[in-house]
């Protein structure tokens, strides 16, 4: 559990220090922020599994922030708040928020939640690891590709590349979209990288009739794609 960071944005000192003790104890690494501001400091140094997020804070408002993290970030949010009636919450939901908690709270309860999301957050996770097509079948957690069970061994930019295609579902991508979703880069037209790249991936990905494995295409002025029958 070590591993797993919580940001806590909370105004009230004794707030702020009963549950980021509570939370230590438990195991979570925590990040405190007293103001929007410092939370959104932190934000773009540290990835947290989960922000526990009061709604009143001394420079904004929680529901606004919780919006503003909701179009850049999936991280679940608690929302802490005082105002705790059916309307109230509904406007959390609706804000981005993902759980809503009234003040004051049982801290045991809170520790029981938190430890609900991220369980859940951790299935999620692991549920939506792996990408399927046909016999084919990626786990980008550990960025290994199977055909039939069998690892490819491929390359880490020979995986981000079937990856890529894969989420494709079928759209093709020339060279210079395919350069730069794998290396982030302008292509300058080295659309050789590219075609040493897909050559590598069909051979491991073999004969599709026989392994079952998707067939990697080229559709002309258009680009490469997968496809579970040849066209």
């Amino acid at each position: 559990m070590s591993n797993t960071t919580i940001l806590i944005v909370e105004n009230d000192p004794v707030i702020l220090k009963t549950t980021r003790n509570a939370l230590k104890q438990d195991g979570y690494r925590v990040l405190e922020a007293n103001t929007l501001t410092e939370s959104r400091s932190l934000m773009e140094r540290e990835t947290p599994n989960l922000i526990i997020l009061d709604i009143l804070l001394p420079d904004g408002n929680g529901l606004n922030y919780c919006a503003e993290l909701r179009n850049k970030s999936g991280v679940p949010i608690l929302l802490l708040s005082e105002f705790n009636t059916k309307r109230d919450i509904v406007a959390g939901l609706y804000a981005g928020g993902d759980y809503y908690l009234p003040k004051p709270y049982d801290m045991e309860f809170l520790l029981a939640q938190v430890e609900a999301i991220l369980r859940r957050e951790r299935l999620n996770t692991h549920k939506n690891a792996f990408l399927c097509i046909g016999a084919l079948e990626l786990d980008t957690i550990s960025r290994r590709a199977y055909l039939n069970g069998q690892d490819l061994m491929l390359k880490p930019k020979e995986f981000i590349m079937l990856e890529v295609l894969v989420r494709q579902k079928g759209d093709p991508l020339n060279a210079q979209e395919l350069y730069e979703r794998v290396w982030g880069l302008n292509a300058v037209d080295d659309v050789r990288t590219i075609w040493v790249h897909i050559s590598a991936i069909r051979r491991k990905l073999g004969d599709p009739e026989e392994t079952g494995s998707p067939w990697l295409l080229t559709r002309k002025n258009k680009g490469y794609y997968l496809a579970l029958e040849e066209m």
